[in-house]
């Protein structure tokens, strides 16, 4: 409450403050972690959307936030390059008729990507040429959970990591000009 301290009947606003150790009238037990309280009152935004067949154009106000790609023509437009921004990009669902794409926000080669991601089979995945890189499909072998995390490295390269469960190089994620 306003005085300081805390209390067992529910405020107006819900707000996670603690976890509740032990659930019982007279010997429950609550532990409070307001430090907690700022981190968990972002999750709201930690997130986003980039719906199918839309452009979704990120700012740098956009760093630090997980994109939440729908499958089927969805495309993301990288920020204006800034050192040190992040995305983390994560299709939500299978291929099903269009491919997903991510683009520098410049057309030239003039800004790439750097290297790579992993796939579930080892001998799989796919690499950028590290020079002239600057579009990433998401193919028709892409499935729910395939992820890249995006970090702007140098004001012309945005360094990405990640990983596919598809083997399929080809038709998985794919980097081109």
């Amino acid at each position: 409450d306003t005085a300081g301290s805390w209390s067992a009947t529910a405020g107006s606003a819900s707000v996670i403050v603690g976890t509740v150790l032990s659930d019982h009238a007279s010997t429950g037990a609550v532990l409070l972690a307001p430090a907690s309280i700022a981190q968990r009152s972002n999750t709201n935004i930690s997130s986003m959307a980039a719906p199918t067949g839309t452009t979704t154009t990120l700012t740098a106000a956009d760093s630090g936030k997980t994109i939440l790609m729908a499958p089927n023509a969805a495309a993301i437009v990288l920020p204006a390059v800034a050192v040190g921004l992040t995305s983390k990009i994560v299709q939500t669902g299978a291929y099903d008729t269009a491919v997903n794409t991510i683009k520098t926000p410049t057309t030239d080669n003039s800004i790439f990507f750097v290297g790579g991601y992993a796939s579930a089979d080892s001998g799989d995945g796919n690499t950028s040429d590290n020079n002239s890189n600057e579009a990433i499909t998401f193919g028709s072998a892409t499935l729910a959970g395939d992820w890249l995390e995006l970090t702007c490295i140098t004001t012309t390269q945005w360094a990405v990591t990640g990983f596919a469960k598809s083997s399929d190089n080809s038709n998985g994620v794919v980097f081109s000009d």
